[in-house]
Parts: structure tokens; sequence; C-alpha cells
């Protein structure tokens, strides 16, 4: 039985849930926690922005994989790591920032982190597998 486009379904789905709880805790959670210690607006309108861009690039490598699920695509070679690339940008600018100025950070967001590491981890397990003909 060829997993190639069940797995790309189910990180699709995967992947559409954490876009979805990306852009909902930060609307929710995080604009209300940082409402609260007297931010101003424009701090309050960059983090929004930052919550929806998240949400938005985990829904555009959802789309891909939801594509290749239909068979309307095939993500092998370079192409099948678009999706990697994606999610690993927004890993290394998470990483980047925790570092330099906010290492508070990775303690807040490890079981994100380890959801990521999965989800990553089955991407890079798809490149191996080979489209159905």
């Amino acid at each position: 039985m060829n997993l190639y486009r069940p797995l790309h379904a189910t990180t699709a789905v995967l992947l559409g849930l954490f876009g979805a709880a990306h852009i909902g805790y930060g609307e929710t959670l995080l604009v209300e926690q940082i409402t609260a210690t007297g931010a101003g607006e424009s701090l309050v309108g960059s983090l929004r922005v930052m919550s929806l861009q998240g949400g938005l690039m985990l829904w555009l490598a959802a789309g891909m994989h939801l594509n290749a699920a239909l068979g309307r695509c095939k993500l092998v070679g370079a192409l099948g790591r678009i999706p990697i690339a994606i999610m690993g940008f927004q890993l290394l600018g998470f990483l980047v920032i925790a570092s330099l100025a906010h290492p508070a950070l990775f303690g807040i967001a490890a079981p994100q982190l380890g959801f990521f590491a999965l989800l990553m981890g089955l991407q890079f397990y798809l490149t191996r597998l080979h489209p159905p003909a």
C-alpha cells in the first residue's frame, strides 16, 4: 500500500489545525495578555499581524499537502521540500529571537516546538515516499 496520499492528507489536516491554533492563540490569549500590560496599539497590531502571518504560512503548507493528497500535484524532489522550508523559516525566526532576546520563550513554547518537530519529521518522511503513478 502506498502511503503517499494518506500521509499528505494527514499532514494537511495537522498543519491546518496548527495554523488555526496559531491564529486563535495569538488573537485571544496573547492579545489579551499584552493589552493588559498597557501596551500601545502598534504593539498589539504587530502581534496580530505576526500571529496571522504564521497561521497563514502554515495554511499554505497545508494547502500544498492537500493538493498532493488529492493528486493535483506531486511533492517530489525540491518541490517536496517547500513546505518544510516554510516551517523551517518560521522555526528559525523563533529560535533567533528567543535565543538572542527572550530565552523565556523556550519554556513557554515547548509543547508547540514538540508538535512542530513532529510535523517537520513527518514532512521529511514524505519526501522519501514516491507518489502513485
